[in-house]
């Protein structure tokens, strides 16, 4: 943790930004107590639920919000928090009355690293099966659970992520139409 905190500060230090930009309690710990933090504007990107201190998913993912409280009041001490849906944004606001800009994620972050265009469109016609990436609670892995139950004659395929626990792994394993 000394590493990564040395290595953020002295980055921060050599660029002296206008803006640190980020979406992590790691960095937002280690941004408020930097010594260029008055020159600096801080924003928190928020993609998920379980990144916020307080509601029904806190501490819903292992690794993310590890200590409610003082990460709900680093959050209130930001210049700006992002939210990139609008569910995330009315959730802030229900369950933590915490005042966040919801700004749509841009699509350049999706285009083709090689070309900087859009990204072939792909589509399942002819395909026989079914895939999710990161199979987890928060990104649907019991509908993925009860639709190969429900739907035995078709094939699903997963590609784990880190949300996906050994425990997800054995569930989705003990389905034989399911790789």
């Amino acid at each position: 943790m000394k590493a990564l905190i040395d290595f953020y500060s002295s980055w921060i230090s050599r660029f002296q930004p206008t803006h640190v930009v980020f979406n992590d309690p790691t960095t937002m710990k280690i941004t408020e107590t930097h010594p260029l933090r008055h020159t600096f504007k801080r924003i928190n990107i928020i993609h998920t639920a379980e990144q916020l201190p307080f509601g029904p998913f806190v501490n819903g993912v292992a690794g993310h919000c590890l200590a409610p409280k003082a990460e709900d009041r680093l959050l209130r001490g930001l210049d700006g928090i992002w939210t990139v849906s609008k569910a995330i944004h009315d959730y802030a606001w229900a369950h933590g009355k915490l005042k966040t800009t919801f700004l749509i994620h841009p699509s350049r972050t999706y285009l083709d690293h090689k070309t900087g265009q859009m990204p072939i469109a792909r589509n399942n016609v002819g395909k026989d099966e079914i895939g999710m990436v990161n199979p987890c609670p928060h990104k649907g892995i019991s509908i993925l659970l009860a639709l190969a139950k429900r739907f035995p004659h078709l094939k699903f395929v997963t590609w784990k992520s880190w949300g996906t626990s050994r425990d997800h792994l054995a569930e989705l394993l003990a389905l034989p139409n399911i790789r």
